[in-house]
């Protein structure tokens, strides 16, 4: 019975050992998404605009031979409709910040009522929008 129970904890043993080897040996993305269909949407006539802070995982292994709208970073517009974005920088070792906004087609007219300015109304009127996503690329 002993024998057989050394043979039944060596076996559970060794297979532990391979399993956690054959974790060891898995290799790393290249690439990960780091922000998902980040969106800013605006009215016709109207101007909107967000500021977002996204994580960067393992900064450290950054391809910055990577040229993207930072070294390591991809950028990727899913959507732009008289949008823009910008402003990116490392917040700090581990995170980014960027701006984006959206400008909705149109300008703003008045009603003349009675020889008065009357109320304003949006003339030609469109919604703006920009949605992206960004991936880090790392070695």
């Amino acid at each position: 019975m002993r024998d057989y129970l050394k043979v039944l904890f060596t076996s559970v043993a060794l297979v532990g050992i391979g399993i956690s080897l054959g974790r060891a040996e898995e290799e790393l993305p290249s690439h990960k998404t780091i922000a998902n269909r980040q969106h800013v949407e605006a009215l016709g006539c109207e101007e909107e605009s967000k500021t977002f802070t996204v994580d960067v995982p393992d900064p450290e292994r950054l391809d910055r031979s990577y040229r993207g709208v930072m070294d390591g970073i991809e950028l990727r517009l899913t959507e732009s409709k008289n949008g823009c974005v910008g402003n990116f920088s490392f917040k700090n070792d581990h995170q980014i910040t960027f701006s984006a906004s959206a400008k909705g087609a149109g300008h703003w007219g008045n009603l003349n009522l009675f020889g008065r300015k009357g109320p304003r109304y949006c003339v030609g009127g469109a919604g703006g929008a920009i949605t992206l996503d960004l991936i880090a690329h790392y070695k």
